[in-house]
């Protein structure tokens, strides 16, 4: 199986006897998966075919059911665990702390309930536990295949779908840089704009000096090149939030880097490769705000409690485009990707 979602359909989270049953518009995907059994049809006949053949033989335990209770206490008792975490206020923040508070924001709003963004790595690993939903049709993420990228454009979607509706994103910084692989970019296309466009720009709107001097800034901070290849493909998604006033906070959990900032391994630290950064870091501190800033949008950024607290509610009442910056210590999170192992 390969749905992450679902653990692959691998043991300890399935028994080691399981059998799937594969229903697939596509023979071609069965013959791929190979499960126990595949169906080749519409999932919704067939679904409704099963209902009549089993309608006098029912196979449904009941909640009574030794299997089931067995499996509503595990999950009660992992609930209570991650509750317990999530009274915790941890500063520096760990994911938990700032996704407790996001959450209780979410849930104030009210009806309609805001539809929920979620993109990353532990970002979205913990961001679908935590933010739950009260209302049908109000989430979206990366899917089974875990594709990073598709963060800001669900938001654009979303807003276009539902004007009345406020979307949250909550991204992990690298899956809101990786919206910039949305499109082909590269350094030379990045210069030509520059060389052709931005000089009538210029004249007719002065604002975007300011977009510049601080791009310039940032492009310093992070000292490479490929900066032009992310921030202006950001930069066109953050310009379509703003350009037309799509009722989108970003909330982009920043930890330096994928999975975690700066990890290294105690070899890797005194190695003689100590002065290299690791694999999986950014630049600490990047400073994503100042993009929708320099478009006309709300920047924050912070790093504790009262302050998240102040500028979620600030930015879902304004009902404007805004990007949270959210300081995460660069050592929370765990890494499942297996980057550090050089695979």
């Amino acid at each position: 199986m390969r749905n992450w979602l679902l653990h692959f359909g691998e043991p300890p989270k399935w028994s080691k006897d399981v059998k799937f049953i594969l229903v697939d518009i596509s023979k071609e995907e069965i013959e791929l998966r190979k499960p126990c059994l595949g169906l080749v049809g519409d999932a919704a006949k067939v679904v409704e075919m099963i209902n009549k053949e089993i309608k006098d033989d029912l196979f449904c335990l009941g909640k009574t059911h030794p299997w089931f209770e067995a499996i509503q206490k595990k999950a009660n008792e992992n609930v209570s665990k991650m509750e317990a975490q999530l009274a915790k206020d941890v500063v520096p923040f760990n994911f938990l702390t700032p996704m407790r508070i996001i959450r209780d924001a979410i849930l104030g709003v009210g009806s309609p309930a805001p539809i929920v963004v979620s993109e990353g790595a532990n970002t979205m690993d913990v961001g679908r536990s935590v933010l739950v939903q009260t209302e049908p049709r109000t989430r979206l993420h990366a899917g089974t295949w875990g594709t990073m990228g598709v963060g800001l454009g669900y938001c654009i979607a979303a807003a276009l779908n539902s004007p009345d509706r406020l979307v949250v994103a909550v991204e992990g910084d690298s899956g809101f840089g990786f919206s910039a692989m949305e499109v082909e970019c590269t350094l030379r296309i990045a210069i030509l704009f520059l060389a052709r466009v931005i000089p009538e720009y210029v004249r007719t709107s002065p604002d975007l000096l300011i977009f510049l001097t601080r791009l310039l800034i940032l492009y310093m901070e992070i000292k490479i090149c490929t900066i032009f290849n992310y921030a202006f493909c950001v930069f066109e998604l953050l310009q379509t939030l703003v350009r037309y006033q799509l009722l989108v906070v970003v909330i982009v959990f920043n930890n330096g880097g994928v999975y975690s900032g700066n990890r290294r391994s105690p070899g890797e630290i005194t190695g003689p490769f100590k002065d290299d950064p690791a694999p999986t870091s950014f630049v600490p501190g990047a400073a994503y705000h100042f993009l929708i800033e320099a478009l006309g949008g709300e920047g924050y950024l912070f790093g504790t409690r009262d302050e998240l607290k102040s500028a979620l509610t600030e930015s879902f009442a304004a009902r404007k485009p805004a990007v949270i910056n959210v300081t995460i210590d660069p050592y929370a999170g765990a890494e499942n990707g297996r980057l550090q192992h050089k695979n």
